[in-house]
C-alpha cells in the first residue's frame, strides 16, 4: 500500500526482545519507508480492545503483531478487532488462518521436525560435525482471508 502513512504495532512491554532489537528494527524500516510507526503496548488479553480504540484515535491504517505468547494465544480476537476497524493486519504465520489479513513467518512445526531428525542421527552415533548444515528451503504462503 504505497499510500500507507501510519501503522501500529502491538507489543508486550514485558518482552525484552520485542521492546529492544525487534522494535528498533521495525522503526528503522518504517523510517526508510517514510511511515509513522506507533507502538501500542498490551500485557494481557483484556487490553486489546483499548489498544484498538487508541489506534482508531491515532488514525492508524494498519497493525502488525510482535511475536509474543499473548498475541499468539489471541490471534482470532486480534484479527476480529483489526477487521472491525478496517485495519490492514499482519502477524505470525498462524495469523491469516485465524482471520488476519496476512500471516508470515517461520513454520516452527516443520523446523522442530527437522531438528528431531538431526537429534535422531546424533543419538544413533553420527558426529554432529559430520552432519551438513541444513537451511530451510520450503516457502509455503499462508492464505489470505479477504
Amino acid at each position: 500500500m504505497p499510500q500507507l502513512t501510519r501503522a501500529a504495532v502491538l507489543l508486550n512491554p514485558d518482552n525484552p526482545v520485542l521492546m529492544g532489537a525487534e522494535l528498533q528494527a521495525m522503526q528503522t524500516v518504517a523510517q526508510s519507508l517514510k511511515l509513522q510507526l506507533k507502538p501500542f503496548p498490551v500485557r494481557a488479553s483484556n487490553e486489546f480492545e483499548r489498544a484498538f480504540e487508541n489506534m482508531q484515535r491515532e488514525h492508524v491504517e494498519a497493525v502488525g503483531l510482535g511475536e509474543d505468547p499473548i498475541f499468539i494465544d489471541n490471534l482470532s480476537a486480534i484479527a476480529a478487532l483489526a477487521s472491525e476497524r478496517r485495519l490492514l493486519s499482519i502477524g505470525s504465520k498462524e495469523f491469516a488462518p485465524a482471520g488476519g489479513l496476512i500471516g508470515y513467518g517461520i513454520d516452527f512445526s516443520a523446523a522442530f521436525r527437522r531438528a528431531a531428525m538431526f537429534i535422531d542421527k546424533i543419538l544413533k552415533g553420527t558426529k554432529p560435525g559430520d552432519i551438513p548444515i541444513d537451511l530451510p528451503t520450503a516457502m509455503i504462503p499462508a492464505k489470505a482471508t479477504r
